[in-house]
């Protein structure tokens, strides 16, 4: 890389700025998208690894040299009691773990600083490593701008977002971008000022249109900031000749100027808008979160709270402000958009003060280099470094870019050249050390860089297993996976909590609540101010208090008075407290008058919280009408339910739990006007296309053909609610299939096709896919395929079906499996292959809740298979009689079937079970004994048999 020919010793430092320069650089290129952070987690991995490849090139190179000079001078001693100051925060931290591995990241920035200085020396040395740093950079604005143009091979989650559209480029947000483009960009200015690498012109313009393109305020004072100074040096360098008069007069004069400029401008925007600052959307939640950081600065002066740990300590320190933006956005800071006060939150005043030291030792530094120059290249350098430290100062000030990676390790790149040119510049040879002394602090380097890459590895492990995690978070199957990878991915990088949070959330859309309670629990150990962890422990523990389990009612009052207490005005919360209020209440038996005043105090409560939840922007309004339409039911306020009720099937038309409670209502109040009227409306509405939910019409179309049928016994209004729904979802298998039910009992293949082809016309449209579409293609086109052959391949369909979608699987299967049952009925194949297909398609429907359509294939079956294989059959019949209610008739049937096989275990236990799921406990215990002394059983049939025989309830006495 050098210019120069490189000697033998120096060669390793070559091969270290060689190193550095294109770490860095593949820092700010890096995207890695098998992690949820794709503009981050690789970027820490690499930082992580790159102080140890570092120390290691300068140990061998040590052991070749003799003595040499130790870089670094004030500005190392600065950098190291900062790092002692943070180190001693993570250990008084509440976050010990957490607090260690941000540590680390720090330690492997300063390694990377010290390392950068003992490497490069010499101007010319530090030019090409510009050169190469703001190449990547100009590399990462070229990406930029092929987005703006619309190309863009990586796969982003998504691109239809405001921080997509400001060209995230390698970076993954445009303020994050801004950050490391205006170090590029002063960087590039200071090689156009040499004449040899003038050609970076083009460094500059592209990467000036980037940063015009991403719109961030900061960087139109941060890059205009660190060229004033550089201004201002070259002046006072021509005033006076003393190299820190001219230092001295350099920072003082920018500072009061800068001081002044900003008294002006709040000045000027006063008289323009009447407030100082301007006063966005955006600048007011910064101005809160710089109010709450003041006052976590002012609990916590000396320590502060740790590396890092600014977001999992803030929330308490919320504004009302803070809070109603999380209430409504679920949004908040991690950041505070100020390095100083997040510096001094998370190490205190002392933390601040050296933060300040360390950036005006460098400012010093490169101003040192400038005014102490022989030629105009170096000089140029000097100016171009305090410049750049300048602006990294300035854009500290309105954001967060020494927490950011690639702007972090860029600056701190530059930091080490400072250090390094600069104590060359003076002289630094006057001051050598002995070779042990330099191979022992080049030991400790290496031992020191093995910690950031030992936890950099482990958290980037951990990231990549939980990004596998969410993609494989889709059927039930797959979330015992995605929960196993975050099991492995928590047990890699314990001080996470994102990890058990998202287990979490996952056991609780698989419907285990104790199982997600542990997991938020493992998460709020780490992170215990988090309100989604506090709602979802609330949640889940309501949950079990409606089951009766007092301990969750304990659990989720307090969860939910952590979240209400941490943001007051959060919808989710005062709704799990109405519907708390509501399990309470109906937990309490009316014994007397003060449980009556209980309960009444309690559905009043949940009324309350409820309409608080909807005062506050709750998204999903439904459970809240719905909480509300039963506490006013239980207080015999008939009219409120039945307007709650309407309000909930209006905010959500698709819920079927919703209509199901409008029709208990309407069961139990008999007012079925108002159920029917409601769906009458929804229909319209989804016919008129102003439903906000148009793919419920087929579920709207069902429930009122089911109300037309079942209670007004009318088959024409329920057939021509499914033919208003068929026309608005012509594609339905629910609503196709009411429709050939409708029909009326259909006993030959010609009817069912005259039946499907009716249905078919009155849809308007052709079937592309479906069950509908294979059975129309099986009346009309007849295949070489056997009529058992393809029901056969029908019921694994419905079976697979059920797996995916259990509570839609018998709607849409349970008329297909009937219509494929009376295709194998009539078909000319042999008694048997008809028979036991039927009983087969009757297993597939009871196995997906097809009762009814289960019960008559099994009577079809009965009919078609011999005495020796009806058993099967036998046996379920009788349960979908049972299920049906017809206890007798699947009692009579039983009974006979124990006649005809008397050696079958199976028929001995069906009967047994039969007779104590209705009730006939004494005789259901003489059964199960009679099971236990007649037949040969293994242990494992004997212990379960045994196990319900114990369970069996005694008789009442009469």
């Amino acid at each position: 890389m050098d210019a120069a020919p490189r000697t033998e010793d120096e060669s390793g430092l070559a091969r270290m700025r060689d190193t550095a320069a294109a770490g860095v650089a593949l820092v700010v290129l890096a995207l890695w998208p098998f992690t949820p952070s794709p503009a981050t987690d690789a970027k820490y991995l690499i930082i992580g690894l790159l102080p140890g490849v570092l120390a290691l090139q300068w140990w061998l190179h040590l052991r070749r040299c003799g003595p040499g000079a130790l870089a670094g001078g004030v500005t190392a001693w600065v950098l190291g009691c900062f790092l002692a100051v943070n180190l001693l925060s993570a250990f008084l931290s509440a976050h010990l773990l957490y607090c260690l591995v941000e540590f680390f990241k720090l330690l492997a920035l300063a390694l990377l600083f010290f390392l950068t200085a003992q490497a490069c020396r010499m101007p010319e040395q530090a030019w090409r490593m510009l050169l190469i740093v703001c190449g990547a950079i100009a590399l990462t604005s070229v990406y930029g701008l092929s987005q703006w143009a619309g190309l863009d091979p990586f796969p982003w989650e998504t691109r239809d977002v405001e921080e997509y559209r400001g060209l995230p480029s390698t970076y993954g947000n445009p303020n994050v971008a801004a950050h490391a483009l205006n170090l590029g960009l002063l960087c590039a200015l200071g090689l156009v000022s040499r004449r040899r690498t003038r050609w970076c012109v083009f460094f500059v313009l592209v990467i000036l249109a980037h940063l015009y393109l991403t719109d961030v305020r900061a960087a139109k004072v941060a890059v205009p900031a660190g060229l004033a100074l550089a201004l201002a040096a070259e002046l006072a360098r021509r005033r006076t000749g003393s190299a820190p008069r001219a230092i001295f007069a350099t920072v003082v004069v920018c500072g009061l100027f800068g001081i002044g400029l900003m008294a002006g401008v709040m000045g000027y925007h006063h008289v323009r808008s009447g407030t100082l600052a301007p006063s966005g959307h955006t600048f007011l939640l910064r101005y809160n979160s710089f109010y709450g950081a003041s006052r976590m600065m002012m609990e916590r002066p000396l320590t502060g709270f740790g590396p890092g740990a600014y977001w999992l300590e803030n929330p308490p320190y919320w504004t009302p402000y803070e809070q109603a933006f999380f209430a409504t956005d679920r949004k908040f800071n991690r950041n505070v958009h100020n390095e100083l006060l997040e510096t001094g939150v998370e190490s205190g005043f002392p933390g601040a003060f050296l933060f300040i030291g360390f950036l005006v030792a460098l400012l010093t530094a490169a101003l040192g280099i400038a005014y102490r120059a022989r030629d105009r290249d170096t000089r140029m350098l000097g100016y171009t470094l305090a410049a750049c430290v300048t602006a990294f100062g300035v854009d500290g000030l309105f954001g967060f870019n020494l927490r950011r990676p690639a702007s972090a390790a860029v600056f701190f790149v530059l930091a080490g050249i400072v250090a390094g040119v600069y104590g060359e510049g003076r002289g630094a040879h006057a001051g050598t050390r002995a070779r042990p002394f330099r191979l022992g602090v080049a030991t400790a380097a290496c031992c020191a860089a093995l910690v950031p890459a030992t936890f950099a590895g482990l958290t980037f492990a951990a990231q990549t297993l939980h990004q596998e995690a969410r993609g494989a978070e889709g059927s039930a199957r797959s979330r015992e996976r995605a929960i196993g990878l975050l099991k492995r991915a928590e047990r890699l990088a314990p001080w996470d909590p994102v990890f058990s949070e998202h287990e979490g959330d996952i056991l609780s859309e698989s419907g285990k609540p104790r199982e997600a309670i542990a997991a938020y629990e493992r998460a709020r150990a780490r992170n215990p101010h988090w309100v989604p962890i506090h709602l979802g422990i609330a949640q889940q523990s309501h949950i079990l208090a409606q089951t009766g389990d007092q301990a969750g009612g304990s659990v989720a009052r307090a969860a939910i008075g952590r979240a209400l207490a941490l943001c007051p005005t959060l919808p989710e919360a005062h709704l799990l407290q109405g519907q708390m209020a509501l399990t309470d209440a109906l937990g309490i038996a009316p014994e007397d008058d003060t449980a009556e005043r209980n309960r009444k105090s309690l559905f009043l409560s949940a009324v309350a919280h409820c309409g608080d939840a909807l005062k506050y922007g709750l998204d999903q309004q439904e459970p809240a009408h719905l909480a509300m339409a039963q506490a006013h039911y239980w207080l015999g306020e008939n009219k409120e339910a039945e307007s709650a009720l309407i309000r909930a099937v209006q905010a959500a038309p698709g819920e079927e739990t919703t209509w199901a409670a409008f029709e208990h209502y309407a069961v139990n109040t008999g007012n079925w006007d108002s159920y029917a009227d409601t769906l009458s409306e929804a229909l319209a509405s989804a016919e008129s296309g102003r439903a906000p939910f148009p793919r419920a019409a087929g579920l709207i179309a069902l429930r009122l053909a089911k109300d037309c049928r079942e209670r007004l016994k009318d088959d024409t209004l329920a057939r021509a609610a499914v033919t208003r729904g068929l026309r608005l979802q012509p594609w339905n298998d629910d609503l196709f299939g009411a429709y050939i039910t409708l029909e009326g009992d259909i006993e030959s293949r010609e009817e069912l096709r005259q039946a499907v082809e009716r249905a078919f016309l009155m849809s308007g449209a052709p079937w592309l896919g479906g069950a509908p579409w294979r059975l129309n293609d099986r009346l009309t086109n007849p295949s070489s395929k056997a009529d058992s052959e393809v029901a056969l391949e029908v019921a694994e369909a419905a079976r697979e079906a059920y797996q995916a979608k259990p509570e839609s699987a018998a709607r849409k299967y349970g008329w297909v499996l009937k219509a494929h049952g009376l295709l194998v009925r009539t078909s000319d194949e042999s008694a048997k292959v008809r028979g036991d297909t039927l009983a087969d398609l009757a297993a597939t429907a009871l196995a997906i809740g097809a009762v009814a359509e289960s019960e008559s294939l099994y009577a079809d079956a009965l009919e078609l298979q011999a005495d020796d294989t009806r058993q099967g059959s036998t046996l379920g019949r009788a349960e979908t009689l049972y299920l049906m209610g017809k206890e007798d008739e699947a009692l009579a049937l039983v009974e006979g079937a124990a006649q005809t096989w008397p050696q079958s275990f199976e028929v001995a236990l069906a009967r047994a079970r039969l007779l104590s799921r209705v009730g006939r406990t004494a005789e259901a215990r003489l059964a199960y004994r009679l099971v236990l002394t007649r037949y040969a059983l293994g242990p494992e049939d004997r212990s379960h048999v045994q196990s319900e025989l114990d369970q069996l309830k005694p008789e009442s006495a009469p």
